[in-house]
Parts: C-alpha cells; structure tokens; sequence
C-alpha cells in the first residue's frame, strides 16, 4: 500500500519536473532568440546616394557607401566636412583614423514601430531612426532598408537572405 503511493508520488513529481523543463525551454527560446528586425539588419549594406537627404549638415561628403553591421557593433563610411581635403592626397593614417570614427554600436529601441539607434559620437549619421524594410521588391534578391528622422533621410540596399 505505502509503495503504491510513493510510484504515484514519484510519477506526478516527475511529470512536474518534465512539464516545468519544457515551459523553461519554449520561454528560452522565446525571449532569447535574436529579434526579427536585428537579424534582417546584419551584414553589408550600401547606400542610396540619390535618396539621401541630410539636413542638419550642410557640407559632408561621404569616401565611401558602405554600411556594415555586425551583433550590435556599426561601421559608417568615413565622412569628411571639406572639399579641398578632397583634392589632396590623404594619407593612410588619415585614411584610418577618419574609418575609426565611424566605428560604433547600435541597438533596437523599439519594435512596431521599428527604430534603431545608431551611437557613432563623431559621425553625422550617428542617432535615432525609423526603419522600413521592403523585402525584394524586383525580384532579384536585393532589398531596400529605409532609416528616416527628423533630419535624416537614408536609404540602403541590402542583399535579402532567403
């Protein structure tokens, strides 16, 4: 009699330990998995000089058009405020320094609506953004990423990952 209570006690005590194991693993792989919008972000983006509008810097032009996200690290193009720095010779060091400055971080700050934040201390392009995606729009593979605020309006084409 005292052995049939006990298999009981042991069965429900391990269908507590199983039931409470497949809870904690479905909230784990819930709240834990990268976010939708971070994961269409990573890699290489380029960007969209016809449809760019900067309005709270009159006189920057950009040495390069690529944007690489990787995690939550950021890379801008390289920005510079002078024309005539154009027209020399810029040395390799010069070269680096002004790549370090478009070094920075970024994150989600909100989804529906989705915007990001873009944290480069020296770079133009550092702030808050709107994003919009359109997924693959001629078929081709490419889509474009829409970064819009107040200021700022940047458009980037983005290789889709099916």
């Amino acid at each position: 009699m005292i052995t049939g209570k006990t298999n009981r006690f042991h069965r429900f005590g391990f269908l507590i330990i199983v039931v409470g194991l497949i809870v904690f693993s479905f909230f784990t792989i819930y709240y834990c998995r990268p976010q939708k919008l971070h994961k269409q972000l990573q890699g290489n983006c380029f960007i969209v000089f016809d449809s760019l509008l900067i309005h709270r810097y009159n006189n920057i032009y950009f040495l390069d058009y690529n944007i690489q996200i990787r995690d939550q690290k950021i890379t801008l193009p390289p920005i510079i405020s002078n024309r005539r720095y154009l027209q020399t010779s810029v040395s390799v060091k010069e070269l680096r320094k002004l790549e370090e400055c478009g070094k920075g971080e970024w994150e989600v700050t909100s989804i529906n609506p989705d915007s990001i934040s873009i944290e480069s201390i020296s770079n133009p392009l550092n702030g808050r953004y709107a994003v919009k995606i359109l997924d693959d729009i001629q078929g081709i593979g490419l889509g474009y990423v829409i970064l819009d605020n107040d200021s700022t309006h940047i458009v980037l084409q983005k290789h889709i990952h099916q």
